[in-house]
C-alpha cells in the first residue's frame, strides 16, 4: 500500500512484491552505484499495539514479516551493509496475522504515518 503511494513521489525509485517478486531483482538494487541507500518496508508481527510503526536499522529476531521474503531481512540487511549503504526497516504491526486478510483501519493509518515520514 505504501509503494502505491511512493511511486508518485519517486517513481524510479519505489519497487513493490505486489507488483514482482524483488528477490529477482534485489540483489541488483542493492548493488547498483545509483542507490546510497535502500528502505525496507513491511507489514509485521512484533507484538505491539495493531497499526504501531517501527522504524530500525535493527532486525532482531523478535521482527517477523508477514510477507514471504525469498532471502530473509537480515540477510538483505548485510548484503546492504557490505555495499556500504544506509539500512532503514518500516514495520506496521498488522491487527491479524492471518494469510490474505484485508488491511485493517490500524494499517491503513500505518500507512499515512509512513507516508508522512518519507514525503
Amino acid at each position: 500500500m505504501v509503494a502505491e503511494k511512493l511511486v508518485k513521489f519517486y517513481p524510479t525509485n519505489v519497487f513493490s512484491e505486489e507488483v514482482e517478486d524483488i528477490s529477482v531483482f534485489l540483489v541488483e538494487i542493492i548493488v547498483k552505484d545509483i542507490y546510497d541507500a535502500v528502505v525496507i518496508i513491511d507489514a509485521i508481527n512484533y507484538g505491539a499495539k495493531p497499526g504501531s510503526v517501527l522504524v530500525t536499522t535493527d532486525i532482531s529476531e523478535y521482527i517477523r514479516p508477514l510477507t514471504s521474503h525469498s532471502i530473509p531481512l537480515p540477510q538483505i540487511k548485510d548484503l546492504i551493509e557490505i555495499q556500504k549503504k544506509e539500512f532503514l526497516f518500516i514495520g506496521a504491526q498488522a491487527k491479524s496475522v492471518e494469510f490474505m486478510q484485508e488491511p485493517s483501519l490500524e494499517i491503513h493509518e500505518a500507512v499515512d504515518e509512513v507516508m508522512k515520514l518519507l514525503t
